[in-house]
């Protein structure tokens, strides 16, 4: 292996991250706090979740935000019951 390959990657592992992370919650976090997947979590971006983008690109939501949509969520299909009517 050629130095240039060793020092690129001792330089990549150094730097550590960008930027701490605050107590945000990631896309997963937030997903799984929704019981929803990750493309739901991203469909509800810039309506009901706004997340901050950190330096590194890295997406973080605020936990008081997430429980927030989720309690609105959790009404919204209690009050729904599911789609079905009694007849």
């Amino acid at each position: 292996m050629s130095t240039d390959v060793e020092e690129s990657r001792e330089d990549k592992n150094s730097k550590g991250p960008a930027a701490p992370n605050l107590g945000l919650l990631t896309r997963a976090d937030v997903a799984a706090l929704l019981r929803c997947s990750i493309s739901s979590v991203r469909r509800l971006e810039g309506d009901a979740l706004h997340p901050i983008v950190g330096p590194d690109g890295v997406h973080g939501f605020d936990p008081a935000e997430a429980a927030r949509v989720g309690g609105q969520r959790t009404a919204r299909l209690v009050e729904g019951s599911c789609g079905f009517q009694k007849f």
